[in-house]
């Protein structure tokens, strides 16, 4: 991850969906490859399922408010106070007419990929 050729981490997250894998583990192990991701300075994508306050949650603990995060989750998006918090982050309308996001290695921002 720490390569050049490295732009992004993601998609990673919760999914509560299904349940197949315990919810302490899934948080736990998503709050370490936040961490990892942050200190390697690499922009965040972000997708969940039904999980959508945990993730904020881990989110707001773990991810300083510049650091750039891509959420791909709608329901997050649209219920959540993610947008306002990092200054990073693709707007709400124009994430929501699309589905991926275009990291830029040079700018650092995430910018939102309209098909």
């Amino acid at each position: 991850m720490a390569h050049p050729r490295c732009v992004g981490w993601g998609e990673m997250g919760l999914d509560y969906h299904y349940d197949n894998s315990p919810r302490d583990i899934q948080q736990a192990v998503f709050a370490r490859q936040l961490k990892q991701a942050i200190r390697l300075r690499k922009p965040l994508t972000i997708h969940t399922r039904e999980a959508d306050d945990d993730t904020e949650r881990i989110l707001i603990e773990e991810v300083p408010k510049d650091h750039p995060v891509c959420p791909l989750s709608l329901s997050l998006l649209m219920t959540s106070d993610i947008l306002p918090r990092y200054t990073s982050t693709v707007s709400r309308t124009r994430l929501a007419s699309r589905a991926g996001c275009l990291i830029t290695s040079q700018s650092f921002i995430s910018e939102s990929l309209v098909i």
